[in-house]
C-alpha cells in the first residue's frame, strides 16, 4: 500500500530480491506505482539514467504470454520511425526458464537511448522488466548487472 491522495492505494508489483547492483527507488516507485530499480552509489554518475522498471500486468484465463509480449512491443515502439524493437536473447529467472525479451533501440542514424525489455509469467499477473540506459555505452556497460537482477527474479507458480 502507498498513500494516495487522501486514501492509501495498493499496487501490484515483481518480488525481487535483494541484488548487489540495484536499490529500490522508493519515493518515485510509489509516487508512479510501479517498481523502480536504480544503480546502487557504487556506481558512476553518469549511470543514474540508467534504471530498471519491473510492472505486473493482470492477466485474464485465456490471455497469453505472446500476445502480452506483441502488444508491449505495439505499445513502446507503435509506428515510429525512430525507434525500432527487435527479439533479443533470452535471460534465465532464478528458476532457470528462459525469459523472452526485446531490444528497442534507435533506427539506424538516429540517436536516442535503448531499452531491453523482458517478460515473464508470475501467477495471475504478467511482468515486465524494462532496462533502459540514455546510450547505447551506458546499456552495455551495466547489461550484466541488469541480467543478475533478472538472475534472481523468482516467479510464482501460474493459476489455472
Amino acid at each position: 500500500t502507498v498513500p494516495c491522495d487522501d486514501a492509501l492505494c495498493l499496487w501490484e508489483r515483481p518480488a525481487l530480491p535483494p541484488v548487489p547492483a540495484w536499490q529500490l527507488d522508493t519515493e518515485r516507485s510509489q509516487q508512479l506505482r510501479t517498481a523502480i530499480y536504480v544503480l546502487s552509489t557504487r556506481h558512476d554518475a553518469d549511470a543514474a539514467a540508467t534504471r530498471v522498471v519491473a510492472q505486473a500486468f493482470a492477466r485474464t484465463p485465456e490471455s497469453g504470454l505472446q500476445a502480452f509480449i506483441d502488444a508491449e512491443r505495439e505499445r513502446l515502439v507503435g509506428p515510429s520511425l525512430d525507434v525500432q524493437a527487435v527479439d533479443a536473447p533470452s535471460l534465465r529467472d532464478a528458476t532457470g526458464t528462459r525469459l523472452m525479451a526485446i531490444e528497442i533501440a534507435p533506427r539506424p542514424g538516429r540517436p536516442g537511448g535503448v531499452q531491453t525489455v523482458v517478460f515473464a509469467q508470475d501467477g495471475a499477473y504478467f511482468v515486465s522488466f524494462s532496462y533502459s540506459a540514455p546510450a547505447r555505452a551506458a546499456h552495455r556497460a551495466h547489461y550484466a548487472d541488469f541480467k543478475a537482477l533478472i538472475a534472481a527474479y523468482r516467479p510464482q507458480p501460474a493459476s489455472r
